[in-house]
């Protein structure tokens, strides 16, 4: 994914109107915003949280209710060690981190946080692994080996987006992930 150069042009209250430097194709009805370095002043894991397990533990089949952590941004990565703590498991947003990150150090810190997981006997998610399959059949060989490294370091699940909400071969996807059809 190809980061445009943006700037802001105009803060208000409730919004924000940014300038982007570049063409992009913006694809779909889903957008988020991510703003780079900014400190929001919540807990980790909030008691509306732990509330939220509780009531959920006690619904029927819902008694093992789990709740992970996602890690997008440089706060996530300070706290890391406490929200894993707390945590029942990581989600670790690879497309957000590279916002904040360089890429050569997204990595690093995956495979840090993965081991970490792993330590803990708590499951390791990481996103954004096989993105090109959205428009395309196959996944790029970079892709391939980024999915083999992630099982081979250690990684539970990949969790998928834009490849299941609007890609064009989803039955490719899951058959090229390993699932039977």
């Amino acid at each position: 994914m190809q980061r445009a150069p943006r700037s802001v042009a105009e803060l208000k209250e409730d919004y924000v109107v940014c300038i982007i430097k570049n063409s992009a194709t913006l694809a779909g009805s889903l957008f988020t915003l991510h703003i780079s370095k900014i400190h929001i002043n919540l807990p980790t894991f909030s008691d509306s949280d732990k509330d939220a397990r509780e009531f959920l533990s006690k619904l029927g089949d819902l008694q093992q209710t789990q709740i992970f952590g996602k890690i997008e941004n440089v706060e996530g990565l300070t706290h890391f060690d406490e929200i894993l703590q707390e945590a029942d498991g990581i989600i670790l947003s690879r497309g957000n981190l590279g916002i904040d990150l360089p890429p050569e150090k997204v990595f690093l810190f995956q495979k840090a946080a993965v081991y970490k997981c792993n330590m803990a006997g708590k499951p390791a998610v990481i996103t954004r692994v096989v993105d090109s399959m959205t428009d395309n059949l196959w996944p790029t060989r970079a892709e391939a080996t980024d999915v083999a490294n992630a099982a081979l370091d250690g990684t539970d699940a990949i969790l998928l987006g834009a490849e299941t909400l609007r890609g064009l071969y989803l039955w490719k996807l899951f058959q090229g992930l390993g699932f039977r059809i």
